[in-house]
């Protein structure tokens, strides 16, 4: 912001504030504001020192006015006159409101404004007045700071302290806000002297393309010497070029009999294209027959791994025929011995007959227990025959599985008999092609007895073409050098285009 805006913007802040302490006085002197709250803080309704109130009333007008003045005819006065309208404001305000506390607040106020200008020595002197202000009232005429007589010095100091602790933080932001300002100007001042830098590396770049434009014209001239001297040398290569057309003509009737014997070649490779294409898909189909032939394979292994657990099977089932076997044999042996007891208590007893029905009953229970093992061995042997089934089929299906592996082999057979037979073919056109391959070698012969003219002409082709070579050369050279020198005005207009928008950038 510009000084001159900036002191607006302060005479501006500086009336508000002023306007502010003059409405105060208006408003404790000629209505009930604040009233209650004045006679309930001070215990008195007035104004103890009334002369010095109108006068503190008077100052920050004065001030202003001032001010006003001084902005004009000395504007170095302004910063101190704007100070002292805004200290003097916030006193009278105080003053004005009869010394209530609330009014302290405009001193914050006030010091925040002055902060504003980035002085310290401002926040310093109105620190300084206020801090006399207090002290000195406060022992004078206290009325006019606290409002009343009696009011404590131990919270006049706790003005006092914050008084300082916010001068001492507007002070040290300003000191810093200062350095960083003059950081700022060193930077702007860095920044003119590359822009002076830039100016002066522009002006060496438009000298620089000043030179590299006439360097440009002379190989342009050099350019057009070179091609005349290629139009002169470009004649005696037309002529020779005539006579090598002749030639050539004769040479593209011999390339047409080739391309004949070609199309002948071109036929039989298709023949033997189509016999491999035949192999290809014999040998597809061969390769199909040998994985199901490896298919059955597996399934044969499958079902000999199931037969042999069948057989597994039936041995468990015989082992536990024999074991049921022997619990018959001890129900047996169980029996009989009952029996032979029953006869020799049936004897001894006579009419105790008794114990011979106890064994009766034992005799009984052995009996329903051999038949329960009947059962039992009746339920084994006939899951031993439906074992005995699975081992039947899976023999039928192990014999209808071999039958398709000789099915499968006499299939792949059968393509091994078409390869053979293709082989065969292909062998009869490779001797074709043999053939077809010793006359393309005649032809050829007769065509280099031609190409032999055509060389003779070539090599006479060949010196001037070395003329024109070197005639070529030259011009390539210059036309290089006309494009380094091109690609170093490109260059330097970008770095002028670079230069002049750091100027612009640094302008902005």
């Amino acid at each position: 912001m510009s000084s001159e805006k900036r002191n607006q913007l302060m005479l501006v802040t500086t009336f508000v504030i002023v306007l502010t302490s003059v409405i105060v006085h208006l408003l404790h002197r000629f209505t009930d504001f604040a009233y209650t709250y004045t006679v309930l803080r001070n215990g008195a309704v007035g104004y103890a020192y009334p002369i010095a109130t109108w006068v503190l009333f008077a100052v920050p007008i004065v001030l202003l006015i001032a001010m006003v003045v001084s902005q004009r005819v000395k504007p170095h006065l302004f910063p101190y006159l704007m100070m002292l309208t805004l200290t003097f404001a916030s006193i009278s305000t105080v003053a004005g409101g009869q010394g209530l506390v609330e009014y302290h607040f405009s001193i914050f106020v006030v010091l925040a404004i002055l902060s504003f200008m980035r002085r310290i020595d401002l926040i310093v002197y109105s620190t300084v007045i206020f801090a006399v202000q207090h002290l000195a009232g406060y022992f004078l005429v206290p009325e006019i700071i606290c409002g009343t007589a009696d009011y404590p010095f131990s919270l006049l100091l706790v003005h006092a302290i914050y008084l300082i602790l916010l001068s001492a933080v507007l002070i040290a932001q300003i000191h810093f806000r200062n350095l960083e300002s003059s950081r700022v100007k060193v930077q702007e001042d860095e920044t003119r002297r590359l822009l002076q830098q830039a100016v002066t590396d522009a002006s060496q770049l438009v000298m620089t393309l000043k030179t590299h434009a006439t360097e440009l014209e002379t190989a342009a001239n050099q350019s057009l010497q070179s091609g005349e001297q290629i139009a002169v040398t470009v004649d005696p290569i037309v002529a020779h070029a005539t006579e090598q057309e002749t030639s050539m003509n004769h040479g593209a009737e011999e390339i047409q009999s080739i391309r004949s014997l070609t199309a002948l070649i071109q036929e039989r490779m298709a023949q033997t294209a189509a016999a491999s294409s035949r192999i290809a898909a014999d040998t597809i189909a061969g390769d199909g027959d040998m994985r199901r032939m490896e298919a059955k394979v597996e399934e044969i292994i499958s079902e000999s791994e199931r037969l042999e657990r069948v057989v597994t099977t039936m041995s468990n089932r015989s082992t536990e025929i024999q074991a049921i076997l022997q619990h018959v044999e001890t129900i047996s042996d169980q029996t009989n011995m009952l029996a032979l007891n029953a006869s020799i208590e049936a004897a001894r007893a006579g009419d105790a007959g008794r114990g011979f029905a106890v064994v009766a009953s034992e005799v009984g229970k052995l009996a329903v227990q051999s038949r329960d093992y009947a059962a039992e061995m009746t339920r084994v042997l006939g899951g031993l025959m439906d074992d005995t089934i699975v081992v039947r089929d899976s023999a039928q299906l192990f014999k209808r599985a071999t039958e398709n592996c000789q099915t499968v082999s006499a299939d792949v057979t059968a393509v091994f008999h078409r390869l053979t037979e293709d082989v065969s073919e292909i062998d009869g056109q490779i001797s074709s092609i043999q053939e077809t391959r010793q006359r393309v070698t005649s032809q050829m012969e007769t065509l280099e007895a031609r190409l032999a003219t055509t060389k003779r002409a070539a090599s006479e082709l060949q010196q001037q073409i070395q003329h024109v070579a070197a005639a070529t050369e030259e011009q390539v050279a210059i036309q290089k050098e006309l494009s380094h020198m091109s690609d170093r005005l490109a260059s330097t207009a970008s770095t002028l285009e670079d230069v002049t928008g750091q100027l612009e950038a640094r302008a902005n």
